[in-house]
């Protein structure tokens, strides 16, 4: 319990890099002539492969590892997490993007409390591998959601003032 104390801040750090990293995502794929649903699509895709070393968590061979692969998992989802931030804005019409950024939060909650209780019944019975599974895969269905569905907006002249 000491090791975990003396590196519990570590996946914090990371996660907190993660936002950085995610935020430069875009405009490095921007630079490289990407359209920008593209850039948003690769930038999602990139931290949600790295997400998948997280499922690798529950089964380490050491605390280092885990908290490595737990860390990992933390930037990756940041990085995630402030690229998604930007797509109502870059989907819907400047009289809408509030109402989008509403829906999609409520809907991201309504996930996190599902996940938690799924989560909590999983630690009732001391199982926390299909956790760690789920956490390593599902940013990864979401990209391949991303870039099935999104599509660039055709926009009139009038809504894009």
């Amino acid at each position: 319990m000491k090791e975990v104390a003396l590196f519990g801040w570590v996946p914090f750090l990371a996660a907190d890099l993660g936002c950085l990293f995610g935020g430069v995502l875009s405009p490095f794929f921007m630079k490289l002539g990407a359209r920008v649903l593209t850039t948003r699509k690769l930038a999602m895709t990139v931290p949600a492969v790295l997400m998948t070393l997280a499922a690798l968590t529950g089964k380490a061979p050491s605390l280092g590892l885990a908290i490595l692969f737990f860390s990992i998992g933390g930037f990756a989802h940041q990085a995630i997490s402030s690229t998604l931030l930007t797509l109502p804005a870059d989907l819907f019409p400047k009289r809408t993007v509030a109402t989008a950024n509403g829906a999609s939060g409520m809907a991201g909650y309504a996930g996190g409390i599902l996940f938690t209780w799924v989560v909590g019944q999983l630690a009732k019975a001391g199982n926390y591998g299909p956790v760690f599974l789920c956490v390593g895969i599902f940013d990864v269905i979401g990209a391949v959601v991303l870039w099935s569905l999104l599509r660039e907006p055709k926009l009139t002249a009038a809504e894009t003032t």
